[in-house]
């Protein structure tokens, strides 16, 4: 086996490596044999050897998508079809249960059979030692499906505040703060609660990113959403071929393929086969709106499939990337991927919404009505030279 990443590889002597490959493991949560959240782990020193052998991992395994404060229903005295398999640095795949968890710091130990000869690196309070600002360091992960060590080197900039392990895709479950989706009137609500969902996307690791999305046609049911579900994390004028899941309003999820992509406004369409939505938004007319006009934007979170509504209005300013901007309040839940639908008091759509520290900016209309003449005209992928026009910021 070896290990694969970036330059930081081969700085990494070759007795780190061999430590490296016998306490990090990968570990992934099944359920009916279907893949839910793969991640990184390491191996636990044991107080006895009668002990089992224990895993430190991430929480996101067993964390619940209903509800992101509690674990999966009944997980400790088990589920049926639910499982948690880990590889080990042999590729052997072993079975394991859930010994402890904090979903706080996002934390979990996994138990395995006890194992003869493991790796386990020295964690207790007497091993403790400073570190500064500038230390160099690598980051490890463990690819399940593939066994594949990766490693990323960097340097330690500051630590967070309560030890904040979620990163990225964490701030994508951010709620919006003063939401108003309650006070929407009961018609607006049933028609977006059907129209509007969360996508997330996998590939061998785990969960790489998630976003909003709105249907556009019921049959075949397509979805206007963000690119970046798809973006190549090496090379950003590429796409990858990941799994993509749409969590609708009952709860349940379905797997969508990607139909059309254009990088350089970062909107991609998929398609959930053999569905039918109940609803879709209308993109026939051309309607123009008014700036100061009173708009509201909605997204969705993918853990619990929770919709969310802010309010503001149309501003007459230019943006960064000439794009429209709105005065709605929104978090990274609300980017187009957490993609955020923008309609006026009489439901008429306006745009979907982006993310910027600053201000909100959102791609109109018309340029999205242009943009699926165009999919329809020019096939799967739009190329424009500009492959990173929009990112997501960090």
């Amino acid at each position: 086996m070896t290990i694969s990443g970036d330059s930081s590889s081969s700085e990494l002597d070759r007795q780190l490596a061999s430590v490296l490959h016998q306490c990090v493991v990968s570990l992934a949560s099944f359920v009916e044999g279907t893949m839910l959240v793969g991640s990184t782990g390491i191996f636990l020193p044991s107080a006895s050897d009668a002990d089992p052998t224990r895993i430190l991992t991430s929480a996101s395994l067993i964390r619940s998508s209903n509800d992101e404060s509690k674990i999966i229903d009944n997980l400790t005295v088990g589920v049926a079809n639910f499982s948690i398999k880990v590889r080990l640095d042999d590729n052997l795949v072993v079975i394991g249960w859930l010994h402890q968890y904090d979903l706080k710091y996002d934390l979990a130990v996994v138990n395995i059979e006890r194992l003869r000869r493991f790796c386990a690196p020295a964690i207790g309070s007497r091993f403790q030692s400073p570190f500064e600002s500038n230390t160099k360091v690598v980051t490890v992960r463990r690819c399940f499906n593939s066994g594949m060590l990766t490693t990323t080197s960097g340097m330690e900039i500051g630590r967070l505040s309560d030890f904040d392990s979620c990163g990225l895709l964490e701030s994508f479950e951010e709620k919006f703060e003063g939401d108003i989706w309650s006070e929407l009137s009961k018609e607006l609500g049933s028609t977006f609660s059907e129209c509007v969902v969360p996508l997330t996307s996998f590939d061998e690791y785990g969960r790489r990113f998630a976003c909003t999305g709105v249907f556009i046609d019921c049959y075949p049911a397509r979805i206007l959403t963000l690119a970046s579900l798809f973006r190549s994390y090496n090379d950003k004028s590429k796409i990858d071929k990941l799994r993509i899941e749409v969590c609708l309003q009952n709860k349940s999820r379905v797997i969508a393929t990607l139909k059309h992509c254009d990088l350089h406004y970062n909107v991609a369409v998929v398609e959930i086969s053999c569905f039918r939505s109940p609803c879709a938004i209308e993109l026939e007319k051309d309607i123009s709106f008014t700036r100061n006009i009173d708009v509201v934007a909605v997204g969705c979170r993918f853990r619990g499939c929770k919709l969310m509504a802010t309010k503001g209005v149309l501003v007459d300013k230019p943006s960064k990337l000439d794009l429209g901007i709105s005065t709605c309040k929104i978090t990274k839940a609300g980017i187009g991927g957490l993609l955020i639908v923008v309609i006026d008091t009489c439901g008429n759509f306006v745009g979907m919404n982006f993310y910027d520290m600053e201000e909100t900016p959102y791609l109109p209309r018309k340029e999205i009505q242009e943009l699926l003449r165009q999919f329809n005209v020019e096939g799967k992928t739009i190329d424009r030279g500009d492959p990173y026009r929009w990112p997501v910021p960090v």
